[in-house]
């Protein structure tokens, strides 16, 4: 049987029509493959990774903790310029648009309220794709299962990989009807797909995150949030944040919990100290100045009460001594 005209194919999705540039965003991260990189807003990334596929154009990443765009309250000045971007850095042949709902090395960034609703106002006007990406924040990272659930979006494609299989390789994505309907046998595939293994572990995986999963995350989450905020802090650190809470609420916090502080030296000593005690955190952000604090969903109270106590232990010892 001959394969179904293009159009007829693709559905109605001008994204589906054979368009080929995409928009991303500034401080992103999807990857290290050609493809992935290229669409990857983030330099440190991309070093000496020499010439990027054509047809990316990035938009300004929507960040209200080091906002540029707005004077006092906000505007949602960063989802307008996303209009910007396609009227002045495309060649209006856009097929997508790639957020994540909190952005990862960006600095664990939850995006701004309302900030979704508008970007997708402005892409269903022009017929173009939204896609989430649900790496770091899927299976009830967030608290909830997915973190897109709580911007009231549906996106159109959504891909899916780490919390999917709980470190087992396995990615995936889904999408809306007519998209989907564009592949065909063998279109999409690799060498070690479907790897049995790896997908009973994500079966597995999902099972136990549709079980209980997001409440785990609110739960000892908060807690670590609480802990966070009280801390007694003798030098300059800006906001809190966690992925569990309503991005405009700063003091509220789920899974995971964030300090920003103003230089990279003093994330670096904070997590070195961590770990010379046991506790393993992350740094992270565009500028390396953000300590990450990314417990399991199964830890428990105690743990988490003495991370949090070694955590103060190493912001509290910075005050005392020089950062090198």
């Amino acid at each position: 049987m001959a394969p179904r005209p293009l159009k007829e194919r693709f559905g109605s999705l001008a994204c589906t029509t054979g368009r080929r540039e995409v928009i991303a965003l500034q401080g992103s991260f999807h990857g290290r493959t050609a493809g992935a990189l290229a669409v990857t807003g983030n330099a440190l990334r991309k070093h000496r990774g020499g010439a990027q596929i054509a047809g990316i154009a990035f938009a300004p990443m929507p960040n209200p903790y080091r906002c540029r765009m707005c004077s006092g309250s906000c505007s949602l000045a960063c989802a307008d310029a996303v209009d910007d971007v396609i009227r002045y850095d495309t060649s209006d042949d856009v097929a997508a648009f790639i957020v994540e709902p909190i952005i990862g090395e960006g600095g664990i960034i939850p995006l701004p309220a309302g900030y979704l609703q508008r970007v997708k106002e402005i892409l269903d006007a022009r017929g173009i794709c939204s896609s989430s990406t649900r790496c770091r924040a899927g299976f009830g990272r967030s608290g909830r299962m997915f973190a897109i659930e709580a911007y009231d979006v549906e996106p159109d494609i959504m891909t899916m990989a780490k919390g999917i299989a709980s470190g087992f390789p396995l990615g995936a994505f889904i999408a809306r009807e007519e998209i989907a309907d564009a592949f065909e046998p063998g279109d999409h595939m690799s060498t070690f797909g479907g790897n049995p293994v790896s997908c009973a572990a994500g079966r597995r995986d999902h099972r136990h995150a549709r079980r209980g999963a997001p409440s785990r995350a609110r739960g000892p989450g908060r807690g670590a949030g609480r802990g966070l905020v009280s801390m007694r802090l003798p030098w300059s650190l800006n906001w809190s944040r966690g992925s569990g809470k309503r991005a405009d609420d700063r003091r509220r916090a789920g899974a995971r919990s964030y300090y920003e502080g103003t230089r990279h030296r003093e994330a670096a000593a904070v997590k070195r100290h961590c770990r010379e005690r046991g506790v393993l955190i992350g740094v992270g952000g565009s500028l390396g100045n953000v300590v990450r604090i990314q417990p399991p969903l199964v830890i428990g109270e105690e743990d988490l009460d003495r991370a949090i106590g070694v955590i103060e232990e190493a912001v509290t010892s910075l005050s005392a001594q020089p950062v090198g």
